[in-house]
């Protein structure tokens, strides 16, 4: 998982309809642009990850100095399986910061093992689209996930329609020919459409590792959370340890209950 592989990875993502629905060939540039000047990496060439490793190598160490938040040993409010707590966040400066603020205050909550968490400040974005990035420690040791945040018109632009998530071009394809399209069993690889209360729709998506025709394991489970009026949440959520050096570890950053809280946090939006 080196610099020469991501970017090889991020050239081949020729698909007309990537499985974030970002452009492939502007991810590529802003993620090339910050690996030449600080070689930052992580994780595959996967067309889904396109967004997961461009974040992480754009905004991973450029956002000045770390914001940690403290380990938290409470559970997840009990009758409450989607969303974080809708309490209001400290008032901040910005959108932005105050979505940085509010992950800060919840993510001990929702990851009550964790130690060490920071929330990286939201990038400047392009076209309505802003990215913060999570890292952590657990009983696995470091993880990472990202955070993505639209506004009604950045995900009518760069996202993938809702309407053609999880379709041919996604779930029967091996996501531009880098990565397998099914489990080491055989079996696909999972692609879900849950409605959720209000109208909106939680898009879960599993890739897998490995050569298409022999997958070694699954190795990331992301969530793409579409509101009504149009903007979305996106959570690039695999396996890989934090930037410079990323490897494999034992498991996949969120669980899956983990992954649908911050996803369909209602906290989470731009004006």
């Amino acid at each position: 998982m080196d610099e020469n592989e991501i970017s090889a990875g991020l050239r081949g993502l020729t698909l007309p309809e990537p499985a974030l629905g970002f452009d492939p060939d502007e991810v590529a540039t802003r993620a090339a642009k910050r690996l030449r000047g600080r070689r930052a990496a992580l994780g595959t060439g996967l067309a889904v990850l396109a967004l997961g490793v461009a974040s992480v190598a754009v905004v991973g160490n450029s956002t000045g100095a770390d914001q940690h938040a403290p380990a938290g040993s409470g559970q997840a409010p009990a009758g409450q399986p989607t969303g974080l707590s809708t309490s209001a966040s400290p008032t901040t400066a910005t959108p932005l910061e105050r979505n940085q603020a509010h992950l800060r205050e919840v993510l001990p909550t929702v990851l009550p093992e964790a130690t060490d968490i920071s929330v990286g400040a939201f990038d400047d974005g392009y076209g309505g689209v802003f990215t913060s990035v999570v890292t952590f420690t657990d009983s696995a040791g470091p993880g990472t996930f990202n955070v993505t945040v639209t506004t009604a018109a950045g995900g009518a632009e760069h996202m993938t329609p809702l309407a053609e998530r999880c379709g041919p071009n996604e779930a029967d394809q091996g996501e531009g020919g880098l990565k397998p399209n099914r489990r080491p069993d055989g079996s696909p690889l999972r692609c879900d459409k849950i409605p959720q209360p209000g109208g909106g729709t939680l898009v879960l998506k599993e890739t897998a590792e490995g050569a298409p025709a022999a997958p070694i394991r699954v190795n990331a489970l992301h969530a793409s959370y579409y509101r009504p009026d149009g903007s979305v949440v996106n959570i690039w959520n695999g396996d890989s340890t934090p930037p410079p050096n990323p490897v494999s570890r034992a498991r996949i950053a969120l669980t899956e209950q983990q992954l649908t809280a911050v996803a369909t946090d209602p906290q989470l939006r731009l004006p």
